[in-house]
């Protein structure tokens, strides 16, 4: 189940638009399914869906196996990001700066603050994915970003491996990314930098 969930996860997960529904059947299906009837006759059962209150401190990182050669030694934050991108140069590159109109080639891994647990891996897919930064303009093969991802890896340097604490609203926010991600979720990721390019892939 961990594989299956982080190959569907591997490019939902950055899709700047992507965690905030889609328009088809299946879709509706699972936010439909995801979400309590609680509510009174008559009414809209997802007016009545609760919103859950960030966990102000992360769990320990866990069950990192180091799949396709995935970093393993990892420290999440003990206090939740809360206000803005905590970025931490693992190593340093030595590279093309980018900049909030670059395509970034990555590999990266994905880890949930509240439990520790790994959501996405690109190195356990065995291919790196390439995101549009800022104001690049997505493509067929590069995606859209949340914004923690811009704002952590702007101004980092090709080569670099870093890692990125990311506070819910530079994330998925209120509404998370189910069933992978929760409501208001901090996220950790860990991204190394393959190739800065200005031009679109």
């Amino acid at each position: 189940m961990r594989r299956l969930a982080a190959g569907a996860v591997a490019v939902a997960l950055l899709l700047g638009v992507g965690a905030c529904g889609s328009s088809d059947d299946a879709g509706s299906d699972d936010a439909a399914s995801s979400t309590p009837g609680t509510g009174a006759p008559g009414t809209d059962p997802l007016a009545t869906t609760t919103t859950r209150v960030a966990p102000t401190e992360c769990a320990d990182a866990q069950g990192l196996d180091g799949a396709g050669g995935a970093p393993t030694d990892i420290e999440l934050p003990d206090v939740a990001p809360t206000d803005e991108v905590e970025v931490t140069v693992l190593e340093a590159g030595s590279g093309p700066k980018a900049t909030d109109t670059s395509y970034v080639t990555v590999d990266y891994l994905g880890i949930a603050c509240s439990t520790g647990a790994a959501f996405g891996s690109s190195w356990e897919q065995g291919a790196p994915i390439t995101a549009a930064l800022g104001d690049a303009q997505p493509t067929a093969t590069a995606f859209s970003v949340i914004p923690g991802w811009t704002d952590g890896l702007v101004g980092q340097h090709e080569g670099a491996l870093v890692q990125l604490d990311i506070p819910p609203a530079l994330a998925y926010g209120a509404e998370g990314s189910p069933p992978v991600i929760d409501s208001n979720e901090p996220l950790t990721f860990v991204i190394r930098i393959e190739k800065v390019s200005e031009g679109a892939p």
